[in-house]
């Protein structure tokens, strides 16, 4: 252990000569405390232990603490801010405050965040076996239940809980950035769905649980609410290299919406990553007119919902604005209440050559939104006008209620105004038709409401949400047994799912996942776990949720 100046590549060489702070250790030993005494010098402001004159061994660190010594042999303030090796116990205040104020500002704001818990190239999970103990390869991600490394795992996870679990700024918790994909079958998909679990159970406001893979669409995981049922969303990464799908981010966007339509997850799916790969890629980095970010905003309206979010390269946005870009995207959007559910595909049909159309319709309500897009219109072609693009004509049409009338917006999608207004009289059989007429880019309609007139605003619900307004429960012990009898009042036909967690936030009994009418309905636990196995005595949380709502209940199990 020496003291030098600034370390250049002779270190080792120009310090050599140098005596050691500590006596040399040139012989195995076991864990020990060394300390030395030493006057700082100007010309030494770095300190390093190192291995010298050796050609194998390992040395351990558990802890090195600098501390000035004082007048009368006091000791002062710890200088080295992390002094144990333990890094991964330590939680940095200075980033972690920042966080605190990103969190504040997208709740201010109205934005909601989703944060990675880990990451696919974290060190230390990649090396941390079950049994606590660090290796070549580790097991960190996705322990099993009960080991040392599940331990820890469940700190980290009540920890971000606890901090910033409070906030409307934070919409999701996702498990791990691109983890191997898996079909339901292994420990990753295993893990998600215990951590789902254990952050319903201790998060007071139930923010959205998922993960992501590095590839693939796993419709087996996403699909499956059984086995996953704490799992909320599906989180699609993808970076296409085929030229057919990176130059055409519309026809990008729905073929994968079609795929995910196709298998009916029962879960909302998002593009937690998108981006371009390939010469795409390359030829985007040069200034374009943004028609890509464009294309991509408009095509979020695919008839299966997918939402892209987080396009990942920023070097894409050089020579357009792209806050102006999405601004009447943003401004259609707050029209929408899709969020109420009751919207289908849009099933159009069209007449005319390359004519695009997304969209989703809601039958009982009488109201559907169309993106309507001459497909030659991709960026490749307009960067590279080959060939032009020209207009095209034809129609669209959307079966709706027979003999109904509607109310019909034409919306300018770069303008963000609405620039006609008609009424339809759908046909016998609920017909109604648009016409497209030498269309260059592309147009939005409103059919049923005033895209004008913003929606409520989800996250206007967030107060209400976990209050339990709308449910009440009482909780009684069943007679002649160790379970319990949950009285349920609901006020309106509505889905339920009721979980019951042990006090460390393990899930114990999935009890019911169904549809219930409204009024009171009696729901009995016999006091098992899922594995029909008698659960122990002890304190144990019912977590009983609705559309709206959300309430959590306690009772205690005495044998």
């Amino acid at each position: 252990m020496k003291t030098h100046n600034w370390p250049g590549d002779s270190l080792a060489a120009d310090i050599r000569s140098k005596a050691s702070m500590i006596p040399v250790c040139s012989s195995d030993r076991d864990w020990h405390t060394v300390v030395a005494h030493y006057t700082h010098q100007d010309n030494t402001n770095d300190i390093s232990i190192y291995l010298d004159n050796v050609t194998a061994g390992s040395v351990f660190i558990d802890q090195i603490s600098i501390r000035e010594i004082k007048s009368g042999g006091a000791l002062g303030g710890e200088l080295v801010r992390n002094p144990l090796a333990d890094q991964h116990t330590y939680v940095e205040q200075r980033p972690g405050a920042w966080f605190d104020w990103q969190v504040e500002q997208c709740a201010k704001y109205g934005i909601g965040l989703e944060y990675v818990v880990q990451d696919k190239n974290d060190w230390i999970p990649n090396h941390l076996n079950e049994n606590g103990a660090f290796g070549d390869r580790g097991t960190g991600y996705y322990a099993e239940e009960g080991t040392k490394t599940r331990w820890l795992q469940k700190q980290w996870w009540r920890y971000l809980a606890a901090r910033y679990g409070y906030s409307t700024g934070v919409r999701a918790w996702e498990l791990n950035n691109e983890g191997p994909p898996d079909n339901g079958s292994g420990s990753h998909a295993r893990a998600t769905q215990e951590f789902a679990a254990y952050m319903h159970g201790i998060d007071a406001h139930r923010h959205l649980v998922s993960t992501s893979f590095w590839c693939c669409w796993e419709p087996g995981f996403w699909g499956d609410r059984t086995k996953f049922p704490d799992v909320d969303y599906g989180d699609i990464h993808w970076y296409p290299d085929q030229t057919t799908l990176s130059r055409d981010m519309a026809f990008f966007i729905d073929s994968v919406a079609r795929m995910v339509g196709a298998d009916l997850p029962g879960v909302p799916v998002q593009f937690g990553e998108l981006g371009m790969a390939g010469s795409s890629y390359d030829e985007l980095q040069a200034d374009n007119d943004g028609t890509w970010y464009h294309n991509l905003l408009w095509s979020q309206l695919n008839s299966a919902g997918l939402s892209a979010p987080g396009y990942w390269h920023p070097e894409h946005m050089n020579g357009f604005d792209r806050i102006a870009v999405a601004r009447p995207f943003g401004a259609f959007c707050r029209s929408l209440d899709i969020n109420k559910g009751g919207y289908v595909p849009l099933a159009a049909t069209v007449t005319g050559t390359d004519i695009r159309v997304h969209g989703q319709k809601n039958p009982a309500s009488g109201k559907a939104h169309v993106w309507i897009q001459n497909k030659r219109n991709d960026w490749y072609t307009v960067k590279n006008n080959a060939p032009s693009v020209g207009t095209v004509s034809g129609s669209v049409t959307i079966r709706m209620s027979p003999g109904a009338s509607y109310s019909l917006y034409r919306y300018d999608t770069y303008a963000g105004a609405v620039t006609q207004q008609a009424d339809l009289q759908g046909s016998a059989n609920g017909d109604v038709t648009i016409s497209v007429d030498a269309l260059d880019k592309d147009v939005a309609y409103a059919i049923g409401y005033d895209p004008r007139v913003a929606a409520p605003a989800i996250m206007r619900r967030a107060a209400a949400h976990g209050d339990g307004k709308d449910l009440s429960v009482r909780i009684s012990a069943a007679r002649g047994s160790t379970g319990a009898i949950l009285n349920l009042s609901i006020p309106a036909k509505t889905g339920v799912r009721v979980a019951i967690y042990a006090a460390d936030g393990r899930l114990v009994r999935s009890l019911v996942n169904g549809t219930y009418d409204a009024g009171m309905h009696r729901i009995c636990w016999d006091g098992n776990d899922n594995a029909a196995q008698a659960s122990a005595c002890g304190l144990y949380v019912f977590q009983i949720r609705a559309e709206n709502a959300s309430i959590k209940k306690t009772a205690i199990v005495i044998r």
